[in-house]
């Protein structure tokens, strides 16, 4: 019998679907296609956490930001194993003002008595001028018989003391002040300074006065002594400057006391080669001179410096 043509074919077997699930997540990688996510992982989250933790560089960070972090790394590491002294900082930590150094100047009572010594000379600027004019001819003059027209003359008494005293204190006060730093500072030291000079021109003028009477005609001993009294007149005009500003600014003391110590030596040398006008007139007349300088210009110059270092302590500049 033939086989039945309407027999039902066997139906086909059911496909089985099996689940396959996804691969493990790796750090810093991202999701590949086609994987199914049907959950939020945070293993990527918690890896880099665990990188950065332990010290790791995320995979993903740039060679910069890498760079920095092993720097800032390396940097804590022998900040941790190295102690490096440091120096306050004015801006953080604040710095204790420091009161500037004066020099010793003994306070305002110099200052005051150096401003009373120019506000006199200011009052009598009449006499002051033609005592100045009249010295001006006496520090070279030899000439025996002033000439009527050149405002020569005679310096009166008073304008003649006021210069001696403008040569007193300033030339004191720039003794004082430029021979070094005093150990006892003070008004008293200055004060000595000054009665040094005095004394020392008291002493010239009287020795000059006997040198020129002994050697010398009655008009060459005047000639000899008015030299003597210009030369310091203009000596203690010119170290005003000086003296004042050794005491103002006692950060310029070295070129200061150079500038006055020249003042002083350039008006010696001026009153020297009018002496030598005056006195030379043989070979013979030479030795007397030399004799002169040595007894008269270099053995008192050096006594009164022993004398101002013996009475008043110095210590080398910038040693106190």
């Amino acid at each position: 019998m033939a086989a039945d043509s309407t027999a039902v074919t066997a139906a086909p077997a059911p496909v089985r679907h099996v689940y396959v699930a996804p691969p493990e997540p790796r750090s810093y990688d991202a999701p590949r296609p086609g994987a199914e996510r049907h959950t939020v992982s945070t293993a990527m989250f918690d890896s880099i956490g665990a990188d950065t933790v332990s010290g790791r560089l995320p995979r993903f960070a740039t060679d910069e930001y890498a760079d920095r972090v092993a720097a800032s790394a390396l940097a804590d590491t022998l900040a941790a194993r190295v102690t490096i002294a440091e120096y306050p900082s004015g801006r953080s930590n604040g710095i204790a003002p420091e009161a500037l150094r004066t020099f010793p100047a003994g306070g305002s009572a110099l200052g005051a008595l150096m401003m009373a010594t120019i506000a006199v000379v200011a009052i009598n600027g009449k006499g002051m001028a033609h005592a100045v004019r009249t010295y001006r001819n006496a520090l070279v003059s030899v000439r025996r018989r002033n000439n009527a027209f050149d405002g020569s003359g005679r310096v009166s008494l008073p304008s003649a003391i006021l210069l001696a005293l403008v040569f007193v204190v300033f030339g004191g006060v720039a003794l004082y002040l430029g021979a070094g730093v005093p150990l006892w500072p003070g008004f008293s030291g200055a004060a000595t300074a000054m009665g040094l000079m005095a004394a020392y021109y008291v002493f010239q003028l009287v020795a000059y006065s006997t040198v020129g009477y002994a050697f010398a005609t009655n008009d060459g001993r005047r000639q000899w002594v008015d030299g003597f009294a210009a030369s310091q007149a203009f000596a203690g005009l010119l170290l005003i400057v000086p003296a004042l500003l050794l005491l103002c600014m006692p950060q310029w003391h070295l070129p200061l006391s150079l500038l006055a110590a020249l003042v002083y030596v350039a008006a010696r040398i001026v009153f020297i080669c009018k002496g030598f006008r005056i006195f030379y007139h043989n070979l013979s007349s030479l030795l007397y001179f030399i004799l002169y300088l040595c007894t008269l210009e270099i053995i008192p110059a050096l006594v009164v410096l022993r004398a101002l270092t013996t009475v008043i302590a110095y210590a080398p500049h910038g040693a106190c």
